[in-house]
């Protein structure tokens, strides 16, 4: 987190959203993007995507502009962890290991198919992650997790 906090802090203030999953970029007027979140858009000159190229593809509405062979070789990029996405449940106490378990744990069915427990020294901050097929991670994502 120090390298995004140190990012974050050289930003003007108010121009850091979070929890704004981009959805959709395409192409607008005077040679710039659009880009869209939550309902909201914004345009830009040039966007950086801290995706690997695959998910990318998977998981956003990229500009029809783009060549068809980029397309697919960006799709084709293979990433170590496949198309997986990371995802985070907190707790307010380890409540596993209380239990006598690991926390941890692997499953085929719903969005969640890997579970690690991840909390800090003592159990503080309590927190689970599991790894998640990208593409089945949308705008309702909280809540299949759940």
């Amino acid at each position: 987190a120090a390298l995004t906090d140190a990012l974050a802090a050289g930003l003007p203030p108010g121009c850091l959203l979070l929890e704004h999953p981009v959805r959709r970029l395409a192409s607008a007027p005077g040679d710039r993007l659009e880009v869209e979140s939550r309902g909201r858009r914004w345009h830009a000159r040039h966007v950086v995507l801290a995706l690997p190229p695959s998910v990318a593809v998977d998981t956003l509405e990229l500009p029809v502009e783009l060549p068809a062979e980029l397309v697919r070789v960006a799709g084709a990029v293979p990433t170590w962890m496949g198309q997986a996405a990371k995802v985070v449940a907190a707790y307010d106490t380890p409540f596993w290991r209380d239990a006598g378990l690991a926390g941890a744990g692997a499953r085929r069915l719903g969005p969640v198919q890997e579970l690690h427990d991840m909390s800090g020294p003592g159990g503080v901050p309590a927190a689970i992650f599991g790894f998640a097929p990208s593409a089945l991670l949308g705008t309702d994502a909280e809540e299949r997790v759940r």
